[in-house]
């Protein structure tokens, strides 16, 4: 039985910002944020929605953003419920007078912009019509009256949380759900009273914090507590919530750590990182109190002191005349100085702090009084003309000392809280290995540039899997840099690769892992304070990486058996995919919208399958032909003896000129890619290939036309794996059948009406070359090696169950018996059964569960497809197509760039491939299930690849201990 996890069907953006100076809060959120930022993207939206007509738009309660003013690094937190994962990377600082003509009045300087954060927020909760326990809340009560959360408390506070992965590994979202209901549990302690100061809800960050805790309270006082106690929580404390999954963690728990002797670890931190900021009401600012009844008269209570610190950099020699400024315009909001002035010597420090006491319930101050101290303390020289920054922190003294927001947890009680350790000797790269590394690199004379920056990136990378909080993710690149040394100290001892050779393979990995070690620690709490600075995308996105590098993975295990670890994914700004020997390069697209990256992911990974083959006892020998060198000019040949072959065709002459090696490599992916990841369905494998090369914006012209010979080579390989896969018939009269059978499938009717001239100009040209190939590879076995081949695959994924049905049917003795469809077929029928299965869980918003036991390239395979086809519907939902029609499934663009959809209702699928690239939901209905479907198939592969990770690490630290006795040796 599975723990019946399922997400929301929106998600949450918050937006931490730091304004640019002498901006008024609330008008620069109106103005900047508001209308010329989420107003102006639902609009479009509602613009371009293709029912819109019949009174369909954007909920409400999406692009509806809501503010909170800070205290910390930054002004102001935004927060706002989003139906589109794609918004908050590509969208969220305003360039209002950029986009402004000169001569349009406004005199902002188009120069003016402000730093940001940007945190993605999903909500995963237990049980199928309600939430199970504590877990009561959903994010649409944040936002809808009468439980809106935001109006109901002026305070709250925004913590991200990085969980210890000492027991994530091996648990996955089990363990975080054990959190979340802790943290509720902490919650209900302090709501036992009549008041109830406390409400949170806890979220699953997309990024390299796990967690964010948003927290609403009454009063300052109780928030603080509530951060500090849910900072301090120990593994120990989880028992309480659940017994029985809590020993379920315990016996998951990664084995690979060494704790101190003398220290119980089951006192360890359930948090290794937690960074919050604190804040309160925009409109309070605002002096609009009075319109919220139920507001306290007071920040705090008389059992606490809390204050607010503002700490300024003062520039040198400006210290005297800031303080006789910030006291003469101080005097109107009874600020008090005298401890200032008890001080003198204070006047000649380079930083200036300024303790505002939070007025409790004996003061005669309201809450109006006390923001506007506030708000005049942080926008005192706001054109620095004294000061540098500004800081604040807010502190709580009470009987268990000063408590603040940005304490981290080991401050606390080291001895008593412990973290858990990396035991170093088997993943990180001892001084023994390095230094064994450079000496070989100094006998092969490799120049000191390169020897340098492969040192450099072992030394960052024994920095980040050292580090409690990020092991998790650098774990993905373990099996790279091991296999890296290794060939490196091949190279040193031999003479079988050119220095040339050498430095620029070298060069390209380095550079590969410099962007995958950036991938891993961006907008991480090592650059916590950083504003957002990288161009492909804003906050993090390191679960979802770690969740499609271990895809990538385990479905290069399945092929190649030899070298798996030492591949990793790593995402870039080049819009083309690139798979290579290590690595699979992809853009941010594929995170955004994970069908493309399902959509390509086999074909990535048999890309070398021709080569690597070669290498397994059980490839076949006929194998071995297709990769010969001489091989494509021998077919090349028989082509052209073929009947239907016209040497003055020049489509025909195009397509022949094309064949190389690389080329028949990718009909073997595409041919491997359709029988094993889409399990012969040629409808889905289709749809998807079409889709995912219309969004590729580089193979159009620059007046958005599809490039005519891009085109032609992929029907090439859409009607190739058609033909190639199709019944061979033995009598005349049902091969000429079959052949009219595909003809008329594809003829008349183009897989997209986008396509439509391209199509009924090239088809015919194309249909009768591939024809020619096909007859060709037919005769040398093609079908029947890769059959072979690819049942070796989906028999080791058929079960006990499945494989003795086989032995009552057939002799299994050898494997030559076996007739060629048999596995194909039982495979085919057991992968309907199960995606359908998993299709239904998508349709509930549930997440499929990995357990342990389960075949690994399976549940990648079984979850992909699903989640493939499940799009496939919801694009082609509520569209009605008559015999013989189709439709469009390309986002038509103007002259100007502008989508262009008007008096075209039934023309278009739900989802349409961009030709600017990415995909173009229509539908606001249809766009709310496809954002649950994407979160649906990152939180599945995430927790199957968290699972996973437990495992996987004893192997690559064995493999270490390979290296270091190579190294010795």
């Amino acid at each position: 039985m599975g723990n019946n996890y399922f997400i929301e069907d929106t998600a949450l953006l918050i937006g931490l910002i730091s304004m640019p100076d002498n901006k008024k809060s609330e008008s620069f959120f109106n103005d900047k944020i508001k209308e010329h930022l989420s107003d102006n993207y639902k609009k479009g939206r509602n613009d371009y929605n293709i029912n819109n007509r019949s009174g369909e738009t954007v909920d409400d309660l999406l692009y509806n953003p809501i503010g909170f003013k800070t205290f910390g690094d930054y002004d102001l937190a935004v927060f706002s419920l989003i139906d589109d994962i794609s918004y908050p990377h590509r969208i969220f600082h305003s360039h209002k007078s950029l986009m402004e003509p000169e001569n349009s009045g406004n005199k902002e300087s188009s120069n003016d912009s402000y730093d940001y954060q940007v945190i993605t927020c999903i909500n995963t909760y237990k049980g199928k019509d309600a939430y199970e326990g504590p877990q009561k809340h959903k994010l649409s009560d944040l936002f809808n009256p009468p439980s809106k959360k935001f109006d109901k408390y002026p305070y709250l506070s925004i913590s991200k949380a990085k969980i210890t992965n000492y027991f994530l590994m091996g648990n996955g979202i089990i363990f975080s759900d054990l959190v979340k209901n802790k943290l509720y549990a902490l919650c209900e302690e302090y709501n036992k009273g009549e008041e109830k100061p406390i409400e949170i809800i806890v979220l699953d960050s997309l990024g390299s914090e796990e967690l964010v805790i948003v927290s609403f309270s009454k009063n300052l006082s109780s928030l603080i507590q509530f951060v500090h106690e849910a900072r301090c929580l120990q593994l120990e404390s989880l028992r309480t919530v659940n017994e029985d999954q809590y020993n379920e963690i315990i016996s998951n728990k990664l084995d690979i750590f060494s704790l101190d002797e003398k220290i119980n670890w089951k006192e360890t931190h359930v948090f290794s990182a937690m960074n919050s900021i604190g804040g309160y009401r925009i409109d309070l600012v605002e002096n609009k109190v009075s319109e919220y009844d139920f507001l306290p008269q007071s920040f705090s209570d008389p059992d606490n002191s809390v204050y607010i610190e503002f700490v300024w950099d003062i520039k040198p020699g400006h210290a005297k005349k800031f303080y006789e400024n910030l006291r003469q315009k101080g005097r109107p909001y009874k600020l008090n100085f005298e401890e200032v002035d008890s001080d003198p010597l204070r006047l000649y420090n380079s930083a200036w702090r300024y303790k505002l006491p939070v007025p409790d319930e004996t003061d005669h101050v309201t809450v109006t009084g006390f923001i506007n101290q506030i708000e005049f303390l942080r926008k005192f020289d706001s054109e620095h003309s004294h000061t540098r920054r500004l800081r604040m922190k807010v502190y709580l003294k009470n009987e268990s000392g000063i408590l603040s927001f940005l304490q981290p947890v080991n401050e606390f009680d080291e001895i008593n809280h412990p973290k858990p350790k990396l035991y170093k000797g088997r993943l990180v790269f001892s001084p023994s290995i390095l230094i064994g590394l450079r000496k070989n690199f100094n006998k092969a004379n490799i120049s000191k540039l390169l020897r340098e920056r492969v040192m450099k990136m072992y030394n960052n990378y024994n920095s980040c899997i050292s580090d409690p909080m990020y092991f998790s993710s650098f774990t993905d690149l373990v099996g790279f840099m091991i296999t890296l040394a290794s060939e490196s100290l091949d190279y040193c001892k031999g003479d079988y690769q050119s220095s040339i050779d050498f430095n620029e393979w070298m060069n390209v990995c380095v550079e590969s892992f410099e962007q995958a070690y950036f991938n891993r620690f961006h907008q991480s709490t090592r650059i916590n304070e950083i504003p957002e600075f990288n161009i492909e995308w804003n906050g993090g996105i390191q679960q979802i990486l770690s969740s499609l590098d271990c895809a990538f993975k385990e479905l290069s295990d399945k092929t190649y058996k030899t070298h798996y670890y030492q591949k990793f994914v790593y995402v870039s700004g080049y819009e083309r995919v690139r798979v290579s020997e290590n690595t699979l390069r992809i853009n941010m697209l594929y995170v955004t919208y994970p069908e493309l990256f399902a959509t390509s992911i086999y074909k990535e990974v048999f890309n070398f399958l021709g080569r690597e083959s070669l290498r397994k006892d059980y490839a076949p020998e006929a194998l071995t032909k297709f990769r010969d060198p001489n091989y494509p000019s021998f077919l090349k040949e028989c082509i052209e003896r073929q009947a239907g072959y016209d040497m003055g065709n020049s489509v025909h002459k195009f397509l022949l000129s094309k064949i190389d090696r690389e080329h028949i490599n990718t009909f073997i992916a595409d041919f491997l890619s359709y029988n094993y990841g889409y399990a012969c369905d040629y409808d889905l494998f289709s749809h998807s290939y079409w889709k995912h090369l219309l969004q590729t914006s580089m193979f159009y012209d620059r007046c958005g036309q599809l490039d005519h010979k891009m085109f032609v080579s992929f029907l090439t390989r859409m009607l190739f794996v058609f033909i190639i896969t199709s019944k061979e018939a033995e009598e005349t009269e049902e091969a000429e059948e079959a052949e009219e059978s595909y003809e008329m499938k594809f003829r008349f009717t183009p897989e997209n009406t986008a396509i439509s001239d391209l199509w009924m100009r090239y088809y015919n040209d194309v249909l009768i070359f591939v024809k020619c190939l096909c007859t060709i590879l037919r005769w040398h076995k093609f079908k029947s090696t890769f059959y072979d081949l690819i049942n070796v695959l989906k028999e080791e994924e058929l079960t006990n169950e499945n494989l003795q049905l086989m032995k009552d049917r057939i002799n299994l003795s050898q494997r030559k018996n076996i007739p060629d469809d048999i596995v194909s077929v039982l495979y085919e029928v057991k992968i309907k059964k199960d995606v359908g299965l998993i299709i239904e869980k998508f349709k509930q918003n549930r997440i499929h569960e990995y357990k342990d036991g389960d075949n690994a390239s399976y549940f990648v395979t079984s979850l992909s497809r699903a989640f493939l086809k499940y799009m496939y519907e919801l694009d082609m939902e509520n569209i009605t197509l008559e015999k013989g029609k189709s439709i469009s499934h390309v986002l038509e663009r103007d002259e100007e760039g502008k989508p262009k959809l008007e008096d075209m209702e039934g023309c278009f699928s739900n989802i349409l491939s961009d030709p600017h690239g990415g995909l173009f939901c229509i539908n606001s209905s249809i766009q709310k299930k496809s954002l649950s479907a994407r979160i649906v198939y990152y939180r599945s592969l995430y927790h199957f690849c968290m699972k996973r990770k437990n495992k996987n690490i004893s192997e690559l630290a064995d493999r270490m201990d390979d290296l270091r006795e190579k190294i010795q040796s």
